[in-house]
């Protein structure tokens, strides 16, 4: 929205194969009718709250502007990532928490269908990490919200062992005291999953 332009009312849009509606946008002609995911909507949120931070030489809160770079191909990279995760890997790992663990042997075809696609999203995360340390070039709001996801691999049925640049980076993170102080918020329920032998 300009300066000089009037808020204008939002409406619920249409559910695009998920539990989240869309927004609906009913301001300037260019960008009428244009739908944002809801579920999109609170990073891209922290995201702005970085850009005015930086836009208005505000002083820095924490590690606000620390872990999304300020613009070009790895700004882009980040995002990208970050939408992954909430677009595909977490919902999916939250489907495949409920049929294959929670309630088991109770809709053989949902296992199957969710068993199939968290191996091809493992494989995705795998194929982006190879030779890379993080998912982009430093570590970033993309792997902070990945990374609580795969800390659930025995959940999932996976074995970090047929994912070697997951398990790497996993063991990375893991490693990291930050992450290990944030996986007990919002208490502690235990140490953070290791992989065996590890």
């Amino acid at each position: 929205m300009d300066c000089n332009e009037e808020p204008q009312p939002f409406g619920i849009g249409e559910q695009r194969a998920c539990q989240h509606p869309d927004i609906v946008g009913a301001g300037r002609k260019e960008r009428a009718g244009i739908a944002e995911m809801i579920i999109g909507l609170g990073e891209l949120s922290v995201i702005a709250v970085i850009d005015l931070t930086r836009a208005f030489r505000l002083p820095r809160i924490g590690a606000v502007g620390r872990f999304l770079p300020r613009e070009g191909v790895a700004r882009h990279h980040t995002i990208e990532w970050l939408m992954w995760q909430m677009g595909g890997f977490g919902p999916t790992l939250g489907h495949a928490h409920y049929f294959l663990s929670y309630n088991h042997g109770r809709a053989p075809f949902a296992e199957e269908l969710f068993r199939k696609d968290t191996v091809r999203l493992y494989q995705t995360l795998d194929g982006r990490l190879d030779g890379r340390e993080y998912l982009v070039d430093g570590y970033s709001v993309a792997d902070m919200a990945v990374w609580p996801w795969v800390s659930r691999f025995q959940r999932h049925g996976i074995d970090l062992g047929d994912f070697p640049n997951v398990c790497r980076w996993y063991l990375q993170l893991a490693a990291r005291p930050q992450v290990k102080r944030g996986y007990e918020v919002p208490h502690f329920t235990g140490p953070v999953p290791l992989p065996p032998g590890v």
